[in-house]
């Protein structure tokens, strides 16, 4: 039993162990919940080496000559941006919305002027603080003869009963004299709303730059590895499949040993989309003879083969057409 904290009460004694148990069981349940699924490491470097056979189309004069494979699947980086477009576009949608209403209620709306009938402040709260505001009446009379009333809230500066009978500009639609703002609101509401369209068509192509510049430099480096790297033996030491927005996921951990003798990991990340099976045909693709590509003149370059983007070019040399004798004239 660990010893009981100083100047407790039993009550706060109770409570203390009923949360500490409670935090152990929620620490026992979040490891859980982390090793979903994890392999057990197989043979060592050393000894995968003896039943480790080079591809043959590795087995070439660098450099090697790789040309880009017409994948079907989206490439994960683009599929994990794919939930962020949709945001994107759906909130850019609607505040576009509202801007071209704020456009039309500007370019064919009528400003009448308007009288203030009742005013009193009224406390507002947000998740960090409270603040007052000053909440309006106000009535106008339309081209038609019909009086139309109207509300709005404004910042509390001054005294909110001495606004009670001064004069504000109104917008409306002559349709619609029901759905009238205030000049003021329509300008703050019109500012606003551009100024988060613009923000958010910055963030667009922020991450769209962004997210094409990672693929580059990815494609660069699976290029490089591909045609100057060496191929090595490797291991699976662990597989974890774990959830994202756009669906189940598989990582590999794998290790290697490079001419150096020194072991190291090299790490890849698989999108089980469509994958009944919890990923065992990827596992069983990078399991059987597994390979690592490495660049002993730049160490942190590694990677699990075959690669992603690129595949080795087959030669024609290395596929020989069959020859047909040719008919010569003999010697005289």
């Amino acid at each position: 039993m660990p010893p009981l904290p100083q100047g407790l009460s039993v009550f706060r004694m109770q409570a203390f162990f009923r949360r500490k148990n409670l935090f152990k069981k929620l620490q026992t349940y979040r490891t859980d919940r982390q090793k979903i699924y994890e392999a057990k490491p197989r043979k060592p470097a050393a000894d995968m080496t003896s039943t480790w056979t080079l591809p043959p189309e590795l087995d070439c004069v660098l450099p090697r000559s790789v040309v880009r494979q017409h994948s079907k699947d989206i490439p994960l980086l683009w599929r994990g941006v794919i939930p962020l477009y949709m945001f994107f576009f759906i909130t850019g949608g609607a505040f576009l919305g509202a801007c071209l209403s704020f456009h039309h209620l500007e370019k064919h709306g009528l400003v009448t002027p308007a009288t203030i009938e009742n005013a009193y402040p009224v406390k507002h709260r947000n998740r960090r603080h409270r603040y007052w505001r000053c909440d309006i009446s106000y009535s106008f009379v339309t081209p038609n003869g019909a009086t139309i009333h109207g509300k709005d809230s404004t910042p509390l500066v001054h005294d909110c009963r001495q606004k009670i009978g001064k004069i504000i500009s109104v917008r409306y639609l002559r349709e619609t004299p029901e759905k009238n703002i205030s000049a003021s609101s329509f300008a703050v509401s019109k500012r606003t709303a551009v100024h988060l369209f613009v923000v958010l068509t910055g963030l667009t192509v922020y991450v769209t730059l962004t997210t094409a510049c990672v693929s580059f430099l990815f494609s660069l480096k699976e290029k490089r590895l591909l045609m100057w790297g060496v191929p090595t033996a490797g291991t699976i030491s662990k597989t974890y499949i774990f959830k994202r927005k756009d669906g189940p996921h598989l990582t590999i951990w794998c290790r290697y040993a490079r001419q150096n003798g020194r072991i190291k990991t090299v790490r890849r990340t698989f999108s089980l989309y469509g994958h009944t099976d919890k990923g065992a045909s990827i596992l069983q693709k990078f399991g059987t003879n597994t390979t690592v590509l490495y660049d002993p003149a730049r160490p942190w370059l590694a990677a699990l083969y075959p690669l992603e983007i690129f595949r080795v070019q087959e030669s024609p040399a290395s596929h020989p057409l069959p020859m047909t004798a040719e008919k010569t004239d003999p010697v005289s």
